[in-house]
């Protein structure tokens, strides 16, 4: 099955966002960012969470770079950043686990990994992350919830490219380890976005439309 597009047009419906939301990402424009780095845990036994950050994306040294491109692909060769180095080597290891289960299906790995590679480094990153609530931790504003918009035509890309494989010597669905069983593209985002113990440390809402005409995903 055919790989898909980073992020598709999202339509002109609208979304309300409440003013305490356009306060934490006030600016939402290509190059710049909506977090940045780790600002701590909720608990002792917690995974690291983002801190707010709508500052300009910036340029890695080289072997951040190469680490980058490793990890998520040749078309961040020569690409700005809104990532740090803790935060990627969390995201080589929360992958781990995604690439034993899909790793046969070069489709469905890619479109996972885009879709996370993007959600902490893209240099445009404030297009199509709306910081919602976070928790002052160490006089730094620690992410507790946010939006992730994604287009229909990605959300269903991104599913119909993972629903079908199999995983496993009882041949078993994948869709059911990283998506929960999702039927459709909603539910496995989702699954994937939901605040849990084992899988995201923060809530992530993925909203259909914006009121914002500036929070548009690039495609």
């Amino acid at each position: 099955m055919a790989r898909i597009p980073l992020l598709g047009a999202v339509g002109t419906a609208l979304l309300a966002l409440s003013a305490n939301a356009e306060l934490l990402t006030p600016i939402h424009e290509a190059g710049r960012c909506a977090i940045r780095g780790h600002c701590g845990k909720k608990g002792f036994f917690g995974k690291e969470l983002p801190c707010v950050d709508n500052g300009l994306a910036t340029t890695p040294d080289a072997d951040f770079a190469s680490e980058i491109e490793a990890l998520c692909g040749p078309k961040w060769k020569d690409s700005k950043v809104c990532c740090d180095s803790d935060q990627l080597a969390a995201l080589k290891s929360s992958m781990s686990t995604p690439n034993q289960i899909i790793g046969s299906c070069p489709a469905c790995k890619d479109n996972f990994y885009n879709l996370f590679c993007s959600f902490t480094c893209s240099p445009d990153q404030s297009l199509f992350i709306n910081v919602t609530n976070t928790q002052e931790k160490n006089d730094k504003q620690m992410v507790t919830e946010l939006d992730h918009l994604i287009s229909k035509e990605y959300g269903t890309g991104f599913y119909d490219s993972c629903k079908d494989v199999k995983f496993g010597p009882a041949n078993s669905k994948a869709i059911d380890f990283i998506g929960g069983g999702a039927k459709n593209y909603t539910e496995l985002l989702k699954f994937l976005g939901d605040e849990k113990a084992i899988g995201s440390p923060f809530q992530m809402n993925f909203p259909r439309h914006t009121r914002s005409p500036a929070w548009v995903p690039r495609t």
